[in-house]
């Protein structure tokens, strides 16, 4: 696929000269976070969706809020945006508000996402999912972690994926934020409520192409503000050699997600193998069928899912899925699910040796590699949730050793990489025959809960 058609489906601009680095560790997960907070001189922008108040979740809470004091102690004009989702209070379990009040004391600002105020929250209400923080318009880590000990204990972690970012593709993320962040404040002022969601929806669209909501003088844009070497600092050099495409998905802005218009052609321009990793499998049939032609054409399809044992939500999401999983196997898809308990006492017992390194305890990562080209690392489940009713965000990287490092990643994890990678093994294949049989056990429930579009 060239170059023109990825920007054009992901609605993006496709940067060169960039620095990636894959966090998968917890504890180097949140140490970067850190760092990054650290060395912080004039902004930082924080979007969380999930925020628990846990271990590491208030540990996190403590270091920033501390931070954004001692920066604004020290400059007055220092900046820190959060955007929340609504029901961050909810999943996080955070019913006084703890995460807002402390930021806000802090000197933060914090606004929300699609607040049940909005006249334009449709009947299945749009979530803010996408997970972001951005420095000083120079760094940036995007990918699937929340905040919360099971993102970033090293003890009894989950197993997520994201990446550290430097160079032009965070000026491109930094806008898609802003664009949020003015988007929310604006669909809060008191006079929006009463308008018809149709309007509001029509005027997001307009402003996230021309920066406008309607009725602005010629050239001034409630962007303007932002548009300055202080928010977007020239890009000293080349920090790596990297060419990335940030792809950045809002329901109110787009019927379907650009992401998953771009990754269905990916797949089908395949020539050799896809990776898809993912922890909720509710794909479109229109994806699925993408998949299954795939394999047709003999392209190797592997794809890691959660097991009915790690899934966070319980038996409903494992059954939503199992339809799902059932014909793609049937297909000739390569189904993998996730069990790193058993594997990993099993390797133990084996050579009596313990890996740092052993896999989380669920599969919450969400990337894929296309052939030996390119590999996407998102937020996005990939899946009818994150199609139609999330933001979303991840990037696109194009290189040969990028996706030759992600692709041994999976590599050990479903243990294709041989003995020395027992310990880090964390799945094993699904034989059709078992999923069919479950999926004819459980037939009424899995087709009642395919339509529950909710579901991760």
């Amino acid at each position: 696929m060239s170059i023109e058609e990825i920007q054009e489906l992901g609605h993006t601009v496709v940067t060169s000269g960039n620095a990636v680095r894959i966090l998968s560790d917890p504890g180097e997960a949140l140490e970067k976070r850190l760092e990054l907070l650290r060395r912080a001189r004039h902004h930082v922008f924080l979007s969380v969706p999930i925020w628990e108040l846990d271990g590491e979740g208030m540990r996190f809470l403590e270091a920033v809020t501390r931070i954004v004091r001692e920066k604004r102690e020290e400059n007055p004009g220092f900046l820190a945006f959060v955007e929340l989702d609504t029901v961050t209070f909810i999943v996080s379990r955070d019913w006084m508000g703890v995460v807002k009040r402390t930021l806000r004391k802090a000197g933060a600002r914090v606004r929300f996402f699609n607040p049940t105020t909005w006249v334009a929250a449709p009947l299945y209400a749009a979530r803010q999912h996408d997970k972001i923080l951005i420095v000083d318009g120079r760094w940036a880590i995007v990918g699937d972690r929340n905040v919360g000990s099971v993102y970033f204990s090293p003890e009894r972690h989950w197993f997520d994926v994201d990446v550290l970012l430097e160079g032009q593709a965070v000026h491109e993320l930094q806008m898609h934020f802003l664009k949020a962040w003015v988007l929310m404040g604006h669909w809060n002022l008191p006079h929006n409520a009463i308008r018809p969601q149709e309007a509001l929806y029509r005027q997001a669209r307009r402003f996230w192409r021309t920066g406008h909501f309607g009725k602005q003088r010629p050239g001034h844009s409630p962007l303007e503000k932002y548009l300055n070497d202080e928010f977007f600092p020239p890009v000293s050099g080349r920090p790596g050699d990297l060419d990335v495409a940030v792809l950045f998905d809002n329901p109110f802005v787009h019927d379907r997600a650009p992401t998953m218009d771009l990754l269905a052609r990916l797949v089908e321009g395949a020539e050799s193998e896809v990776d898809i990793v993912t922890p909720y499998p509710t794909f479109t049939r229109e994806f699925e069928r993408t998949l299954e032609e795939a394999v047709g054409r003999g392209v190797r399809v592997r794809l890691l899912v959660n097991s009915r044992e790690s899934v966070n939500h319980g038996e409903d999401t494992w059954l939503a899925s199992l339809g799902t999983l059932t014909r793609l196997s049937a297909a000739g898809v390569s189904v993998f699910t996730w069990n790193p308990g058993g594997f990993a006492e099993g390797a133990v017992r084996r050579v009596g040796c313990n890996d740092p390194g052993m896999p989380g305890v669920m599969l919450h990562a969400k990337f894929v590699r296309i052939d030996g080209r390119m590999a996407m690392i998102h937020s996005s489940n990939f899946n009818v949730r994150s199609t139609f009713y999330n933001t979303e965000a991840g990037v696109l990287v194009l290189g040969e050793g990028f996706a030759r490092g992600v692709a041994g990643m999976v590599d050990a994890l479903v243990g294709a990489g041989g003995p020395d990678l027992c310990i880090s093994r964390a799945a094993r294949r699904a034989r059709n025959g078992e999923l069919l049989e479950e999926f004819e056990t459980h037939r009424d429930e899995v087709g009642k809960l395919e339509t529950w579009s909710f579901l991760q």
